[in-house]
């Protein structure tokens, strides 16, 4: 099983963006899309992450969830 967390960063410099992020995967980072609810932002971004990284994916489902903080996590069972 794999965990991804996507967290919101708040503008200082440059504009709102969303960090995924998992263990032992270099995280990446994108500016926020106005365009697309968040949480479907933050998907889209631990898709493409599992996408990139995983060798056997397609035998895995993606299940998601919020934590206290606001942070999304999507699972990979």
């Amino acid at each position: 099983m794999k965990a991804i967390q996507v967290k919101y960063l708040a503008p200082k410099v440059r504009g709102s963006r969303f960090k995924a992020s998992a263990e032992g995967w270099k995280s990446i980072t994108e500016p926020m899309d106005y365009a697309l609810n968040p949480e479907v932002q933050a998907r889209n971004m631990a898709w493409a992450m599992w996408c990139d990284n995983a060798t056997d994916g397609e035998h895995y489902v993606m299940a998601q969830g919020t934590l206290p903080n606001g942070d999304y996590v999507f699972c990979f069972i």
